[in-house]
């Protein structure tokens, strides 16, 4: 065995086996670890024992002299170290010289001085933390140096001063205009008394040597005391010596104030707002200004800039107090006639010349609810309207709608509608449209007397309510498509019943979609039918319609059972009824009338379905139909314009073009004519 060390080693690892009597026998085993704990066994060891350094006489206060370093081998506090002079070590020295217990760093405490003593010798010692401590000691031999020991003296005289040590200058001096006078002194001879002086702190100012050991401070830049108003400066004197010794000097230059800055307001727009109904003399708001100068150059006041609003001036709505910049009402606003109104405001100091800047102070005035709704919808007399309605109105009926109207905004104008008394009597309101309803059937008689009261609500706080009394006056008849009401001689409608709109909609669609079948319909077949003559002799036509006789329409009309005959009006406007009377320019007028008396005989009793055309004369004249090839020809028994002609250029179908039973074709030569021979042919086809 041995001692443990646990700076050797400060842990170990074992292995325990636990071995039992059996046969054969069983065995476990373990591991130990050992951690061996310190034990304060060790002294602080410096790097060296002893150390001898070099100080010259001027080092200045705080110089470091040496860093001393001892290091303890234990751990913990046992191992921290701690650093102060030995108990021998003399007052004198102690102010002269400290360390630092923890750093262990040696440093000037106050000046030396060569001439009083050139060497010390002092002790330094480390100790741990740890109990029953052994301290080491270090020995140190400081030896003090001989030097240029006399620095130079520096004395300022400002140009202006008002304080001792500070100099005065405006911030609007020109450019190298002269701040102070620097004089310097040093009391060594030879090289050693020549002194050169430098100026540190800012660039805007610089030194100028006046003479050999004198020189200026002056401006180097443009100045702004709102920027800069104090400059703290380091004059340093130098001297030549070896080593050189210095002199270093704080200065301070203030610069005096200007009026060279505007008020600033802390907003160029103040957004405001007061309550509506306020009482006069409240207060809305403060301006804040400042300015940057000083003293009267910074003193500010307030006035209302003059304006005019709604034809009133501004100080008759607004005050100002000029020195706080506090604003009140002078007169309580209303939202409704007023929402916004725009303040401008002045500031100015006191400076010479006086500077100004203005802001604009943005009124809202806020809404409050000071207006009941007012009921423009039925027309109210004397607070109540009366309103018409079937007797028999089914359920959910609109009956009338309420419609009012509220001054205010917002919520304060949200508007809800109530049936307060005589809801029982089968009428209903939907609360946010106001239309009054019909909530069961009604069996009222022409004579009852039915009415209810209606409240109108806005949404505001307080809320504020109007009410409204509607008579209902029952009537005989089918639900008018739009119920009115009647106030003092005047009638208006109704809303329709929504579902009346639904029908009327419905309907409408469908006549739509049938004329555009009709239209599409009558297009095609004038493109395919419909054939135009220029000509009006009509003689080729007559033993052609001759030969048409009723047994024979008769037969074709059976034979064509339940088909469909197209009839197309025409524009034309035809004579006047009973007139044969040939058009000029057109031959044989009268067997053209002989051909529309020959057909109108031949249908007469065939086209009861066909209707007159409007508007020419008083009797009613049925249209005309001639058979030709497998088609009828109609045309209007007024009309001597018309003819069953084709227009011989090919448009109508086999068999149209005029022609006897035989097949022959005889064609004329059409004369030429004029615009009132020109004839239109519709044709009912039998497919």
């Amino acid at each position: 065995m041995k001692e443990l060390d646990r700076e050797t080693q400060s842990s170990y690892t074992v292995e325990l086996v636990a071995t039992d009597g059996g046969n054969p026998y069983r065995s476990g085993s373990t591991k130990i670890t050992i951690k061996v704990t310190d034990f304060n066994d060790n002294s602080p060891v410096f790097d060296q024992n002893s150390f001898s350094v070099s100080l010259p006489e001027d080092a200045p206060v705080g110089t470091v002299i040496l860093d001393l370093n001892a290091v303890d081998a234990d751990e913990g506090s046992n191992g921290e170290v701690v650093y102060g002079f030995g108990k021998q070590v003399s007052h004198e020295i102690r102010e002269l010289f400290q360390v630092d217990n923890k750093s262990g760093r040696l440093t000037l405490r106050s000046p030396v001085d060569f001439e009083d003593k050139s060497t010390y010798e002092l002790d330094v010692q480390a100790t741990d933390l740890g109990p029953n401590p052994t301290p080491s000691v270090c020995k140190i031999i400081i030896h003090i140096t001989d030097v240029n020991d006399n620095a130079p003296e520096i004395s300022i005289t400002p140009m202006t001063s008002i304080t001792t040590g500070i100099a005065y200058i405006s911030e609007a001096a020109d450019k190298d205009s002269l701040v102070a006078l620097i004089s310097t002194l040093d009391r060594d001879s030879g090289v050693n008394s020549q002194v050169h002086c430098t100026l540190y702190g800012h660039d805007h100012f610089k030194l100028r040597q006046a003479y050999e050991d004198s020189y200026m401070i002056v401006t180097a830049a443009a100045l702004d005391r709102e920027r800069i108003s104090e400059y703290n400066l380091t004059v340093m004197a130098e001297d030549f010596g070896s080593p050189p010794l210095r002199k270093i000097t704080q200065y301070t230059i203030r610069l005096s104030d200007e009026n060279d800055n505007a008020p600033h307001f802390t907003k160029a727009v103040y957004e405001v707002s007061v309550v509506e109904n306020n009482a006069p003399g409240a207060y809305i708001t403060t301006v804040e200004a400042s300015d940057a100068d000083l003293g009267n150059n910074g003193k500010i006041t307030y006035r209302l800039v003059d304006s005019v609003i709604m034809g009133s001036p501004v100080n008759t709505f607004v005050s100002l107090n000029s020195v706080s910049g506090s604003i009140y009402a002078l007169r309580s606003f209303n939202y409704e006639v007023m929402k916004h109104l725009d303040i401008h405001i002045q500031a100015s100091d006191g400076g010479s010349p006086q500077l100004q800047s203005t802001a604009v102070i943005r009124l809202k005035i806020v809404d409050q609810n000071d207006n009941q709704p007012s009921i423009i919808e039925p027309p109210l007399y004397k607070g109540s309207a009366e309103v018409f309605l079937p007797k028999d109105a089914p359920a959910g009926y609109v009956v009338t709608q309420i419609k009012a109207t509220d001054a205010d905004e917002g919520t304060n104008a949200q508007l809800s509608y109530k049936i307060t008394e005589g809801g029982h009597l089968g009428f209903s309101i939907n609360k946010d449209t106001g239309k009054v309803h019909v909530s069961r059937q009604l069996t009222y008689d022409l004579t009852d007397n039915v009415k209810v009261t209606v409240s109108v609500s806005d949404n505001g706080s307080p809320a504020l309510t109007s009410t409204a009394i509607i008579h209902f006056s029952f009537i005989e008849g089918t639900l008018p498509s739009l119920p009115s009401f009647a106030q003092n001689g005047s009638e208006e409608l109704f809303e329709w019943d929504m579902s009346i709109a639904i029908i009327i909609v419905l309907a409408g669609s469908c006549s739509l979609l049938l004329l555009a079948i009709i239209l599409i319909t009558t297009i095609c077949s004038r493109r395919k039918k419909e054939t135009r003559e220029r000509g009006c002799d009509e003689k080729d036509d007559i033993p052609n319609v001759e030969k048409v006789e009723s047994g024979h329409i008769d037969s074709v009309i059976a034979n064509h059972k339940g088909k469909v005959f197209d009839a197309h009006p025409f524009p034309e406007k035809p004579p006047l009824a009973g007139s044969n009377t040939a058009e000029p320019g057109c031959e044989d007028g009268r067997q053209t009338a002989g051909i529309f008396e020959s057909n109108s005989r031949v249908m007469e009793g065939k086209l009861k379905g066909y209707s007159t055309l409007p508007g020419y004369g008083k009797e009613t004249v049925r249209p005309i139909t001639i058979w030709k090839g497998n088609s009828f020809t109609t045309i209007s028994a007024r009309d001597p314009h018309i003819s069953g002609k084709d227009s011989g250029k090919g448009d109508s179908d086999f068999n149209d073009s005029d022609s006897d039973i035989s097949g022959d074709v005889h064609k004329k030569e059409s004369p030429p004519m004029n615009s009132e021979c020109q004839k239109s042919t519709i044709k009912i086809i039998i497919k």
